[in-house]
């Protein structure tokens, strides 16, 4: 329904009464103030819907790997049917040989190393499963953000900015940076239980690891702390973030 220059429009949430012009009369300023916001919003949900699908198609990527490591590691949890298989039959022909003593089967018991080791792997499936679904879940909420604005542009105005002080106030840009910590958080995880994993198999390819993830590790952590003491620096990221706030009071 269009609406003309006596009709009010109230914000419900503000309690103000927005008019809004003749439909035959140039709006002016408010039309350049809404296509200034309009552009201010698509970049920015533009970029964060990018950065989410980017995060998204990784977490697919890397969910597909841990799942075949934890295909083959989960075993070592489970009895082994076939070593299973081969007692049942040691002790039928023990006893269809007359043998009176049968040493007892001794009960299947999960090692340490093992349970340490999926945890890891499992813990590392378990965050990338929630970072995917917190990802879907941002990318409706960025949708329903651009969809349902009012035509008329003094009144965009007000409802475009209300909505740009709540993704400020509900901490949107930071549930965008937890995705990325997640997953490499997730990353980290995974690449312990790998390593783990490397040790049952060969020690060579064990050590070969342990050095390669210490190199990522100082990398990782390198490029965190750089932003922290210089703001010229590129590399920042939600963990240079978080680095920034705790340590930046400190000098």
């Amino acid at each position: 329904m269009t609406l003309f220059r006596d009709e009010k429009l109230l914000d419900e949430e503000e309690g103000i009464a927005v008019g809004c012009y003749d439909k035959h009369e140039t709006y002016g300023p408010w039309d350049q103030l809404t296509n200034m916001l309009g552009l201010r919003d698509k970049q920015q949900v533009d970029a964060w819907m990018g950065e989410v699908d980017s995060l998204l198609t990784f977490s697919a990527l890397f969910l597909t790997v841990i799942t075949i490591f934890i295909g083959t590691s989960g075993n070592s949890l489970q009895p082994d049917n076939a070593k299973a298989a081969v007692d049942v039959l040691y002790i039928i022909s023990k006893q269809l040989n007359g043998t009176q003593t049968i040493a007892p089967v001794e009960p299947f018991q999960r090692e340490l190393f093992d349970v340490i080791l999926n945890s890891f792997l499992f813990a590392a499936l378990l965050l990338c499963l929630i970072s995917s679904g917190l990802g879907l879940w941002v990318k409706e909420w960025l949708r329903e953000y651009m969809l349902d604005l009012p035509y008329c542009p003094r009144e965009l105005v007000h409802v475009q900015q209300r909505r740009h002080k709540g993704l400020q106030n509900w901490c949107l840009r930071e549930i965008v940076a937890m995705i990325s910590f997640l997953l490499q958080l997730a990353v980290a995880l995974f690449n312990t239980g790998m390593t783990l994993f490397t040790f049952k198999l060969d020690i060579t390819l064990y050590w070969v690891l342990i050095g390669m993830s210490g190199f990522w590790a100082v990398l990782t952590w390198g490029t965190a702390f750089f932003p922290v003491f210089s703001t010229h620096c590129p590399y920042k990221s939600p963990l240079s973030n978080v680095l920034y706030r705790l340590l930046r009071p400190l000098y």
